[in-house]
């Protein structure tokens, strides 16, 4: 029977880096790192958290600090990619230079996001039989598809090209989240507000689907995030199997 290394590729970065150039790789330093970033000055903010999220992908280190790591970062860089919205969204058909940059930061950000997220899936995978492993590998599962989703949406919204392989990971992710008993796992995203966080890994996959199946090239940009937000809770209706 074939592993799920075998079975399984997902593209992930290399791990070649000793130590980082910034930040921490302890997540209580980290956390002092994340409170003192200057949220006032956006730009900065984005260069430090973007040159960060690719270094600690290319880090050496255990995968339980990696997804403690991941989950400091998280909420600052959502909220990031969230403010960033604003020089993008709602203007011309074709993105001035500048709009298109600061779109494209938001893209990688979001990708080196699930890239973690992924790195941690690859990795948990070897110890699936132990418990605390499992739940965080079912969350790490969550986040992932959750970041492809959003990257997804951007796309629909700037009429960008999908990114190369995007559909083949989630795809990945799910039968993944499938084969490990993982899928009907409910996972709780404190990024929202109280009850409308909670959704299954299967729930976040199929939201995806649904996603892109409502003909999103015939939406504005408005309508795809309220299709967006709305799956959320319809793809609790949907089954794909």
């Amino acid at each position: 029977m074939q592993s799920d290394a075998e079975r399984i590729r997902l593209k992930l970065p290399e791990q070649d880096l000793a130590a980082l150039s910034l930040g921490h790789a302890q997540p209580r330093k980290l956390q002092a790192w994340v409170e003192q970033l200057p949220l006032m000055n956006m730009g900065e903010t984005s260069r430090q958290l973007y040159q960060y999220i690719q270094e600690l992908n290319r880090l050496q280190i255990d995968t339980r600090t990696r997804f403690q790591l991941l989950e400091i970062l998280r909420p600052v860089l959502l909220h990031v990619t969230d403010s960033l919205g604003k020089h993008y969204l709602r203007q011309s058909l074709v993105l001035p230079e500048k709009a298109r940059r600061v779109a494209s930061l938001a893209q990688a950000l979001q990708g080196h996001l699930a890239n973690g997220y992924k790195l941690v899936v690859a990795r948990g995978l070897r110890k699936v039989d132990d418990r605390e492993v499992r739940d965080a590998l079912a969350l790490a599962l969550h986040r992932a598809i959750t970041a492809l989703g959003d990257t997804l949406l951007r796309c629909y919204q700037l009429y960008f090209p999908t990114p190369r392989h995007l559909w083949l990971e989630l795809h990945q992710l799910f039968l993944l989240a499938e084969r490990h008993d993982l899928d009907n796992r409910m996972i709780t995203d404190p990024e929202l507000p109280a009850g409308h966080g909670d959704s299954t890994v299967a729930q976040a996959y199929i939201r995806c689907l649904l996603l892109a199946t409502a003909k999103p090239n015939q939406l504005r940009q408005q309508e795809l995030a309220m299709v967006y937000a709305l799956a959320r809770s319809g793809a609790a209706l949907v089954d794909v199997r």
